[in-house]
């Protein structure tokens, strides 16, 4: 049976499942899954291996974190890539097909075991994938590899960075900073440094240097990076506890952002908090990772002033609670938050946003021999509100 190459193609690339937000969560062994799969379809016959080749070559996604057993076998790994991108095969210059190039390693308390220095190979992988989009270094990668050479790389195609639980060095953090700068395309950006390592961010402000940015993660000191009323839409906060100290820095406002998450460090809602989300991002519409704790309970139901202005677009609300044997803890413990409570705290949602449709509460429940995720999410109308709760384990296979 006669199968047109296009729709090999797109067997390929469905096998790969290369969209942004299935890279961000893929793991090692799920691109391993997929590298055997094209494989495979690349021996069905010699247009099968034309159309699967340039998919099986557009990510390159390597893994090491924890277990050192396994660091000989990614050195050895990242050797057999340099030699197969150095080389052609059946008319292929596998080097150009790379899109994506992911190193998540823990070289930096590992590397006195093994004789091997994993630099060269990534400036040899990196120098030769001039048409990659999407690069991230996580852990110690982004303290062992980062050299002159590789921040002086430039990607006319890179739309995403993410320099992900690194660097620990200052230089590194400077050489890394100096490349991403230098891609003024960048559509997504994702920092998560050392809290403690400052970069003077603010001086780069005047020259825009990202204008085109869309997504960006991080921490608020390096959103001093950028310029008031910039295109930046999405914001993920890290360490956002200090959140009421660091955004009278940034340059407020940033009036086309409307989602806004709270990853870590969160924080209750009250007064100076809605006045100071109104100031520097007038036009959320989602927000996620408030606190559910009893001064955010306290303040939607009990407060009698007219702040309906504040956000009037914000149309969900998502916030989290952490809890164990009935105890929760945001700063200090507090009685977990009853089902009622909860309801009665959504149902009054619309005193502050007007618009708001949807209100979700997150709890991780840590009570040992039950660790669950429990769901409730309302519906919101003028009649009233819609519940529906959902509970799942914590942990996978559990």
């Amino acid at each position: 049976m006669y199968i047109p190459p296009e729709v090999v193609g797109e067997i390929a690339q469905a096998i790969r499942g290369s969209s942004w937000e299935s890279i961000r969560s893929k793991s090692q062994d799920e691109w391993h899954a997929e590298n055997a799969a094209l494989c495979a379809l690349s021996l069905v016959s010699k247009p099968f291996m034309w159309e699967a080749i340039p998919v099986l070559w557009s990510e390159i996604f390597l893994e090491q974190k924890y277990d050192q057993s396994n660091l000989k076998k990614l050195f050895i790994l990242l050797k057999k890539i340099v030699e197969s991108l150095q080389t052609s095969k059946h008319g292929h210059r596998y080097a150009s097909y790379v899109r994506l190039f992911s190193l998540d390693a823990g070289f930096s308390w590992v590397e006195r075991l093994y004789p091997f220095d994993p630099t060269s190979n990534v400036t040899e992988i990196l120098s030769r994938t001039s048409n990659l989009q999407f690069l991230r270094m996580s852990n110690a990668a982004g303290d062992v590899v980062w050299t002159s050479e590789i921040s002086s790389l430039r990607f006319p195609s890179l739309r995403i960075f993410r320099l992900e639980n690194s660097p620990n060095k200052k230089k590194a953090l400077k050489l890394a900073s100096q490349f991403f700068l230098g891609h003024p395309d960048l559509e997504e950006l994702y920092l998560q440094v050392m809290p403690d390592h400052s970069y003077p961010w603010e001086n780069l402000r005047a020259s825009n240097p990202l204008p085109k940015l869309k997504i960006f993660t991080g921490a608020l000191p390096e959103l001093k990076l950028l310029p008031a009323h910039h295109n930046l839409e999405s914001l993920s906060l890290i360490h956002g506890s200090s959140f009421l100290k660091h955004i009278v820095l940034i340059a407020n406002p940033f009036s086309n952002v409307t989602s806004l998450s709270v990853l870590s460090g969160r924080f209750s809602l009250d007064e100076d908090i809605l006045l100071s989300l109104s100031s520097s991002f007038p036009a959320l519409q989602m927000l996620n990772g408030i606190g559910a704790t009893n001064e955010t309970v306290k303040f939607i139901l009990l407060n009698d002033e007219d702040l309906t202005w504040c956000l009037p677009r914000l149309h969900t609300l998502i916030i989290h609670e952490v809890s164990n044997a009935g105890q929760s803890f945001l700063s200090k413990f507090y009685l977990t938050l009853t089902d009622d409570a909860i309801e009665l705290t959504f149902s009054a949602l619309r005193k502050i946003f007007p618009v708001i449709t949807t209100a979700v509460h997150m709890r991780d429940d840590f009570t040992p021999g039950r660790e669950i995720l429990r769901e409730t999410r309302c519906s919101i109308t003028a009649d009233g509100i819609h519940v529906e709760r959902k509970v799942r384990p914590m942990y996978s296979g559990t």
